[in-house]
């Protein structure tokens, strides 16, 4: 699976709009974006 610049910046982009929709899922949404990241470094080794 490749993931590309654009890509990363959309879902960047859906996870910071659904924080700002739905405050209640703020902690999930930032759970949810650590482990994004996280996949993106070991996708980066």
């Amino acid at each position: 699976m490749r993931v590309t610049q654009p890509s990363i910046q959309t879902l960047e982009q859906l996870l910071r709009t659904e924080a700002e929709y739905t405050p209640r899922l703020c902690l999930k949404t930032l759970r949810l974006r650590l482990s994004i990241r996280q996949a993106i470094k070991e996708l980066a080794r």
